[in-house]
């Protein structure tokens, strides 16, 4: 008989922090706040650059949910988008240091709805500074790319 396959691990408890697998840059100029992003190589190259993904290990997990509260403090559903029942998921890629400090955020993947996609980005603006990274994770700049859900009930 063959053995039963592993289950998966539960989700996280909240859906938004899930780790998206970056893909290519395709943001337009008017919806990138900084050039200064580095390539994937680059990023690889540099033990000072991390990228964070969920599942990565438990102290990244608590750091990741910690970040993702921060953020869903400061999401909008933009009252015109919710009259005109958009919904979409924006996907935000964002780099910072340890202190929290935002240094860059782009649009990697839109929603194709302009309002959220705004709305998105604009809910990384507004929660700047986020929380400090804590001293036992390595590296001095993270990135990660998180899918912002706009979703009526």
């Amino acid at each position: 008989p063959e053995p039963e396959p592993e289950p998966e691990p539960e989700p996280e408890p909240e859906p938004e922090p899930e780790s998206v697998a970056p893909p290519t840059q395709d943001a337009s100029p008017e919806q990138k706040v900084s050039d200064a992003e580095p390539t994937e190589e680059q990023a690889e190259e540099s033990p000072e650059q991390v990228e964070l993904r969920a599942g990565s290990s438990s102290n990244i997990d608590q750091y990741l949910t910690r970040l993702a509260r921060h953020l869903s403090r400061h999401r909008e559903y933009p009252r015109r988008a919710q009259r005109l029942n958009m919904e979409g998921t924006p996907v935000v890629l964002f780099r910072f240091n340890r202190q929290g400090e935002l240094l860059d955020y782009s649009l990697s993947e839109g929603s194709s709805h302009h309002l959220l996609d705004e709305a998105a980005l604009g809910m990384l603006a507004a929660a700047a500074p986020l929380p400090a990274v804590p001293e036992d994770m390595q590296g001095e700049t993270f990135s990660f790319q998180l899918p912002v859900r706009f979703s009526l009930r």
